[in-house]
């Protein structure tokens, strides 16, 4: 998973999260003439291994990651939530499994920030722990239950 996903980047965009993949506090490096959103996007880049976004090759990567993680059961979870969630998703036609379709939410600026430690901790040690596990389903639950 290490060639389509880098765990390395530190994702904080929100400031929510002032650690370091190794839990230590970094403190608020956060440039004031960035906004949160061209901080996201530019962390969610570079966790992909680009410098540009190009939709063909970031849906590419994505799909490529998915089909590493769909048969994990926290995943499954998080995509059964969304895809429980979010009306769009029941208005794809014709489509029998619209989990691909929820797991690209996992990206989204919403969720990105509690996906990335999820996604630590499936490089790392082949399982989500139960805080990011909370945390991330809780984003799920709370982003759409407003």
């Amino acid at each position: 998973m290490n060639d389509f996903y880098n765990h390395n980047i530190i994702v904080d965009y929100n400031n929510n999260n002032n650690n370091n993949v190794d839990g230590n506090n970094i403190g608020n490096n956060v440039d004031v003439d960035v906004t949160d959103e061209e901080r996201y996007q530019k962390q969610y880049l570079e966790c992909l291994y680009f410098d540009e976004y190009n939709d063909t090759e970031v849906m590419c990567r994505i799909d490529s990651i998915y089909n590493l993680l769909k048969d994990n059961n926290e995943i499954k979870k998080y995509c059964d939530k969304i895809q429980q969630l979010v009306p769009m998703l029941s208005l794809i036609p014709n489509i029998e499994d619209k989990a691909p379709n929820a797991f690209i939410f996992l990206f989204s600026y919403d969720y990105f920030e509690y996906f990335h430690l999820c996604l630590i901790d499936l490089i790392k040690t082949g399982t989500i722990t139960q805080e990011n596990d909370e945390k991330i389903m809780q984003k799920i639950e709370n982003t759409y239950r407003k």
